[in-house]
């Protein structure tokens, strides 16, 4: 071996225990909240901006083109690595195998590294804290309460909207209006200051459409990612969630908070119609289901129970499940969505599907759907043991805060 080698090897190894060192190093700091606190506002927003700039001219994600060539270096790596253990004794090979091994390290690491200063620490500093009131339990009259503002709003909204000929929705923003509404909310939620990154439509749309995600951010390359074939009334929903990860904002109860109350207080209409859905979305789950735990056991259930089965036309003989009748009486009591912003919804999501339908093929589709779908509960899954409270349902304890704040 050449001194020329040796000294390129000395240099290889030292570059690669630099940034393992540092890796660790930055990982260990980011055990202390307060640095990551001031990491997210200082450095990474820094990071954000220039990274952020430098991608955001490509219509195409660049993360994502990276991903896919990642993934088959690594495919090679395994490949190689057993035409090596075959090829044993061909020492050109062996000597190949190994340059093409140590590159992949450097890589891995260079992912690792950029993986800490990008993410790992900012998503270890503290919750966002929505406002003063840090009260975690609520009874069931006050989440209803904040459930029903929100139908009636929802209800109001679709009376007034833009809609065309036919009496569907215009679509009605652009992502411009989205970075605004979000930038005026930074004095109240201070990552959202500073340079958006465009989202861009995913070029894995399809997959992501079959696992059940919105969107996804590309840590490396600082580029939020939505899924085409999302229905148009969540779309800005989806895109707004999307940078406030891309913001540092990278919790799942924080971001789907952020992106639907921002949405819901703008002064954008549409905007406003998305935001306040989105909040129904979560919150009318958890009012219905507190509901009727609170009744199974109530000897009045029946009685209440009784003017309904004229009012629907249900069989009178019949004998309804507890669970049934507590769930029909959720439904009659309390205000409801109109009839205009559920066909509203429905025709949103439509499109979205006819969308898709044209785009993708149904054999490949029955091919892939259903590992696809496996590989995507198995990843939910993992998410939520290691979110725990603060998974996409948490927002909900966020918005009764901060409608409850006084």
């Amino acid at each position: 071996m050449s001194k020329k080698d040796k000294k390129l090897i000395s240099k290889y190894w030292i570059t690669v225990i630099v940034f393992a060192v540092l890796t660790v190093v930055l990982n260990l700091m980011a055990f202390s909240k307060s640095f990551c606190d001031w990491y997210a506002v200082t450095v990474y927003r820094g990071i954000n901006a220039v990274v952020g700039t430098l991608t955001g001219w490509c219509r195409i994600a660049i993360g994502e083109i990276i991903m896919y060539v990642g993934a088959a270096l690594l495919v090679l790596l395994v490949i190689l690595g057993i035409v090596r253990l075959i090829l044993f004794k061909k020492k050109a090979f062996g000597l190949f195998y190994k340059k093409y091994a140590k590159s992949c390290l450097a890589i891995i690491l260079a992912f690792l590294f950029v993986y800490t200063t990008n993410w790992l620490i900012p998503i270890r500093g503290n919750v966002l804290r929505v406002s003063d009131n840090t009260r975690t339990i609520y009874t069931n009259d006050e989440v209803q309460a904040v459930r029903d503002i929100v139908v009636l709003r929802l209800n109001e909204i679709a009376a007034q909207i833009d809609r065309d000929e036919s009496g569907n929705v215009i679509v009605d923003y652009t992502q411009e209006e989205i970075f605004e509404i979000m930038r005026a909310r930074s004095d109240e939620f201070p990552k959202l200051k500073g340079h958006y990154s465009p989202a861009k439509k995913a070029l894995c749309s399809a997959v992501l459409d079959m696992m059940g995600i919105g969107g996804y951010n590309y840590i490396y390359t600082m580029e939020p990612t939505y899924n085409k074939y999302m229905s148009e009334l969540y779309n800005p929903v989806a895109i707004s969630h999307e940078l406030c990860h891309h913001k540092g904002y990278y919790l799942e109860n924080e971001a789907t908070f952020i992106s639907a109350v921002t949405l819901a207080e703008s002064d954008d209409l549409y905007c406003q119609y998305c935001g306040y859905l989105e909040i129904y979305r979560y919150i009318n789950p958890v009012c219905k289901k507190n509901y009727i735990m609170s009744r199974l056991n109530d000897p009045k259930l029946k009685e209440d129970f009784a003017p309904l089965i004229e009012y629907f036309s249900l069989d009178p003989d019949r004998d309804y499940s507890n669970t049934f009748m507590a769930g029909l009486l959720y439904e009659f009591m309390f205000p409801s969505l109109d009839e205009t912003v559920i066909q509203d919804t429905i025709y949103a999501q439509e499109k979205s599907e006819e969308a898709y339908r044209q785009d993708v093929n149904e054999k490949v589709e029955e091919i892939i759907s259903e590992p696809v779908t496996k590989i995507a509960d198995k990843g939910w899954e993992v998410q939520g043991e290691i979110l725990k409270e603060n998974i996409y349902d948490g927002m909900v304890l966020m918005v009764l805060q901060y409608y409850y704040n006084e």
